[in-house]
């Protein structure tokens, strides 16, 4: 296009000074023509894209849709926002994902000010100052969802709208980015270490009735050396990284259950003070854990036992195995078989006052791979659609009003009003009224006849007038003209003339129905004109006018009380109804993905 009209006003110049010798008229019709077309070929090589790349992946248990945004392509006007939005379209779905708010100046303090703003999903919508697009956060859109079979052979869909503060969508722009054919894939993980194991077991004993360890009472001292020489056969080795050393303490059944939880839990945390007193381990590195009364470890033992040790074993596993409290479980072996209690307090509870440790450490060379299959999607190119027509989105059309005063019929005069919006946001109307009581009666005697016309322009206030809103309703401001003549007349004694009137108007309109209005408003202003006072004579077939004069009046000139009837096309075309029923479902769908989501995310 800049060389069409560069090659323009050259050609112009010559033919100016030099006349049509220079460059025939023909070829240069010839040369624009192909310079049209070349910048026609070089525009459509280049087209207007908001998405310039986008994907679909399935990996494990989610799906995860990601797009690339051109911020050049992303600019609204101050009132305006532009919504992008993805879609996964299967056969018999249609989810709708997160979608990207770019917002004009006047939604984005809208936004900041917590106002809902129209087809929006707070929770999970992304918003954007339009001055912000630029920045590369905002130029990468990622989102993961939960995956289901359906995606399989679904199509990711991106939908972007533009649309005013008032939610009149002006234009849709349709893009398929991605036809979703699954492929299955192999590949291996990241390398991580492998963790290896050393445990064992320490029977380290402890006094009666006393949690202090003592290192040289009875042989805890070889049985600490087992925890102190295998951490020190990792920590010596220099391919080796000691992660964690747990130690789970435990005691025997005999006894209270209350101290043995208070021994057990003291007595593991007084050989953790040794190990950090006697290694070069900190107290983080070190996971303690502990059973009070180990009676899993008893049922073992007792079932290794044979009859001649113990003549009722099966009658001790029984109790073992009940469901009663662990104070009556000894209580019921004391008592019921002493003699079998004695050989377990002596030969077997002692082996359950132990100390288990476990190592966990990793080795430099060894790694492990494991392989992961997933599915990817071949993706074509981005394609766009031609943007829908704004006629066939339009949210409503032009509508007349056509209203009637109340206040007025009671004063017995007949009067009709016409009001038709207009403006972009239908924020501004222009109204006409005529009020028109003409009687007479009484041999002539009286008269009343008045004929007003008038008309007033007035402004609509509101943040939106959108689809939800109905149309004329709400605060208002006007500015109005009238003029008129009147004949009063009461007992053969009248006044006739001419009046004019202007001035400001405010009110209020609610609704009251789909195509009904109730509208309250009063006037002040200024009212004037000549005046003619007569008398009738003859039985009043004739006037004598008896002087003339003027009238003039400031102050409150009108009070309304109107019933406004809403005439026009006020629903929404077929298209639009269409993409309305679409986006009600896209709003069910999204609500059940986000209640998907948050299950996942609390888990």
């Amino acid at each position: 296009m800049v060389l069409t009209c560069v090659y323009t006003l050259v050609s112009t110049f010559f033919i100016y000074h030099k006349g049509e010798g220079m460059i025939t008229l023909k070829r240069r019709l010839h040369i624009l023509l192909i310079l049209l077309a070349l910048t026609t070929t070089m525009r459509a090589a280049q087209p207007d894209r908001i998405v310039t790349d986008g994907h679909m992946e399935h990996c494990g248990d989610s799906a995860f849709v990601m797009l690339t945004l051109n911020p050049e392509k992303m600019a609204v006007e101050a009132g305006q926002m532009m919504t992008i939005r993805p879609h996964l379209i299967g056969a018999d779905h249609n989810v709708s994902l997160p979608a990207i708010h770019i917002l004009g100046r006047h939604p984005y303090y809208r936004y900041l000010r917590g106002q809902q703003l129209a087809s929006t999903n707070p929770k999970r919508d992304i918003y954007i100052w339009e001055k912000k697009r630029h920045d590369d956060e905002w130029q990468h859109y990622a989102q993961g969802l939960p995956f289901r079979p359906w995606m399989d052979s679904c199509r990711l869909v991106v939908i972007v709208e533009v649309s005013d503060e008032c939610a009149t969508t002006h234009h849709v722009i349709y893009t398929v980015v991605q036809e979703a054919q699954k492929k299955q894939r192999v590949r291996m993980s990241e390398p991580k270490p492998v963790t290896l194991t050393d445990s064992g077991t320490a029977y380290i004993q402890f006094p009666n009735n006393d949690t202090r360890l003592l290192p040289e009472w009875q042989q805890n001292k070889e049985e600490l050396g087992k925890i102190t020489e295998s951490i020190s056969k990792v920590l010596n080795d220099k391919s080796a990284t000691l992660l964690r050393l747990h130690l789970h303490g435990y005691a025997s059944p005999d006894g209270p259950l209350a101290d043995n939880r208070r021994f057990a839990s003291e007595r593991v945390d007084s050989v953790k003070k040794y190990i950090v007193d006697h290694t070069p381990l900190a107290a983080y590195q070190i996971k303690t854990e502990s059973t009070a009364e180990d009676w899993a470890g008893l049922l073992h033992h007792v079932e290794q036992c044979d009859d001649n040790r113990l003549p009722h074993r099966k009658e001790i596993i029984g109790i073992i195995n009940d469901n009663m409290g662990a104070d009556q479980k000894e209580q019921h072996l004391r008592t019921l078989y002493p003699e079998d209690y004695a050989y377990l307090l002596e030969n077997v509870l002692p082996r359950l006052r132990r100390t288990d440790y476990q190592i966990d450490y990793t080795r430099r060379e060894m790694m492990e791979q494991k392989p992961i299959i997933d599915s990817i999607w071949h993706m074509p190119d981005v394609t766009q659609h031609p943007s829908l027509s704004p006629e066939h989105i339009e949210t409503y059309k032009p509508i007349v009003a056509v209203k009637t005063n109340l206040l007025w019929w009671a004063a017995a005069a007949p009067n009709i009003e016409f009001e038709v919006p207009f403006g972009k946001r239908r924020q501004w109307s222009v109204m006409a009224e005529m009020w028109c009581p003409w009687y007479v009666w009484h041999n002539n005697s009286r008269a009343y006849e008045v004929m007003l016309f008038g008309a007033e322009l007035r402004h609509w206030y509101g943040t939106c007038r959108d689809k939800s809103r109905a149309p004329l309703t709400g605060l208002f401001l006007g500015l109005y003209a009238a003029g008129g003549k009147y004949d009063l007349e009461w007992n053969y004694k009248g006044d006739q003339g001419e009046f004019y009137s202007g001035g400001l108007t405010i009110g209020y309109s609610w609704p009251i129905h789909r195509r009904l209005n109730l509208e309250l408003s009063g006037s002040v202003g200024a009212l004037g004109g000549p005046r003619r006072h007569y008398k009738g004579m003859a039985d009043d077939t004739r006037l004598v006018k008896e002087y003339n004069s003027s009238t003039f009046y400031a102050g409150p000139t009108k009070l309304k009380l109107s019933i406004v009837w809403l005439l026009g096309n006020k629903g929404q075309s077929i298209t639009r109804r269409g993409m309305e029923k679409e986006r009600q479902r896209n709003r069910k769908e999204i609500q059940k993905m986000n209640d998907m989501w948050e299950k996942v995310y609390k888990k």
